[in-house]
């Protein structure tokens, strides 16, 4: 079996074990000797070690029990590496190294019993391309499953890949930085317990494509699915839309944080997408009243200019509040100044202390819940001692001040007042 990997190596050939047989996790663990490959083997091919030349098309191998864990920690190599639909029971450990291009897709990964280090460590890792595509890892370690902590890579491909954690994150990818895209879609499963079941803080990516539809907790175990706080990416996410991601970042993350909200913002606004930018700021507000600590008086002042300005997003809600008052101040007047006789004509009219018609009672209520503009009908037009008279004079204080309130609270929604606070 060396020597068929040698042999392999130095022609650019794919080692292929599997034949046409099933390499589903279970036909795996029934492999035996004629397909074991040691871990000692592939670490010297990686470091040069082996009396042989290379390939450029690099370490392929296919349908092999891997026996012992891979250690390629702190190598240098341009040797690509390809495990593909291979059982490696104990482990990847990829730390520290650079590798010019490595492709596990298919292999399933497990680590050492007792053992805390992940199934597969791709920690500061550096290399152009990984993929992970249809993979499996299985652990119970707080480590993670899968881990990218700091890691540089090119393109990250682990579309169709299913991690599994009882103990801890399903992926740990904290600040990792990937140049192009990141895939975790296409039946892209993880179960995981910890803080969050994928571990993306900081993480840096040009275009990112995530379904978290099968995103879920281990067991009873109860938190967050995703922490993605400080997670940037340069292109709108895929590959669910808009309302998805709102709802993990409301539903599923572990707190309230804005930055997560403003990134989404920012790449919507730079698609020229502004009614999803509003919707996005609108939807980081709310999420601030529920889960973002703040103070009772602050809590009340958000919620009020919600429910009146959007947040400030929306001015129209208030004209909508002025046009209301304006409506109201009129039906008064009519009804009040009619044959209850809550308003008479002035002095200044030509026939005094007469009762006023329709339109100078229409007049009147249009002077009541207009904050600046007036008709003048109020000169000629206006509340007497009766009962319906005070009523009018009493609303009339009350719909004024509501009227000044809706035009101001415009102004401000309208300037952006609202929103800088």
């Amino acid at each position: 079996m060396e020597q068929s990997l040698l042999d392999a190596v130095r022609d650019g050939e794919i080692l292929d074990l599997a034949g046409g047989g099933p390499v589903d996790e279970a036909a795996m663990r029934s492999w035996g000797s004629a397909r074991t490959v040691s871990a000692v083997l592939i670490r010297d091919l990686v470091r040069g070690r082996r009396d042989i030349e290379a390939d450029p098309h690099g370490l392929r191998l296919r349908g092999a029990r891997i026996t012992g864990r891979i250690d390629l920690a702190n190598i240098t190599s341009d040797l690509r590496v390809e495990l593909v639909d291979c059982f490696v029971p104990d482990g990847l450990n990829l730390c520290d190294s650079q590798l010019s291009g490595l492709v596990l897709d298919g292999s399933c990964f497990g680590h050492p019993a007792g053992s805390h280090d992940p199934p597969v460590d791709a920690a500061r890792l550096t290399t152009p391309v990984m993929t992970m595509r249809g993979a499996v890892a299985n652990a119970d370690t707080p480590s993670g499953a899968v881990r990218f902590l700091g890691a540089h890579i090119g393109l990250l491909d682990c579309d169709g890949a299913r991690l599994e954690n009882t103990s801890g994150p399903a992926l740990h990818a904290e600040f990792l930085r990937v140049d192009h895209s990141v895939f975790l879609r296409d039946g892209f499963r993880a179960t995981g317990a910890g803080h969050s079941v994928l571990a993306l803080n900081g993480v840096s990516v040009g275009s990112l494509w995530l379904d978290t539809s099968g995103v879920t907790r281990s067991g009873q175990a109860t938190g967050a699915l995703v922490g993605i706080d400080g997670l940037t990416y340069a292109d709108l996410p895929a590959p669910v839309g808009l309302a998805r991601w709102l709802e993990l970042l409301r539903d599923h993350t572990p707190g309230y944080s804005a930055q997560p909200y403003q990134q989404l913002a920012a790449v919507h606004r730079a698609a020229g997408h502004d009614s999803e930018v509003r919707d996005i700021l609108m939807a980081q507000r709310r999420d601030q009243i529920d889960r973002g600590g703040l103070r009772r008086r602050d809590r009340a002042w958000a919620r009020f200019t919600g429910l009146t300005l959007g947040f400030g997003y929306q001015p129209w809600r208030a004209l909508l509040l002025l046009f209301a008052v304006l409506a109201s101040s009129v039906a008064l007047a009519v009804i009040l100044g009619g044959p209850g006789g809550g308003l008479q004509r002035t002095a200044r009219a030509n026939t005094p202390t007469t009762p006023c018609s329709v339109v100078e009672r229409v007049g009147v209520g249009l002077d009541l819940g207009l904050p600046v503009v007036k008709t003048g009908a109020q000169d000629l037009c206006v509340p007497t001692d009766t009962r319906a008279g005070q009523t009018l004079t009493v609303a009339g204080w009350l719909l004024q001040l509501a009227a000044w309130a809706s035009a101001t609270l415009f102004i401000a929604g309208f300037t952006g007042a609202v929103r800088k606070t």
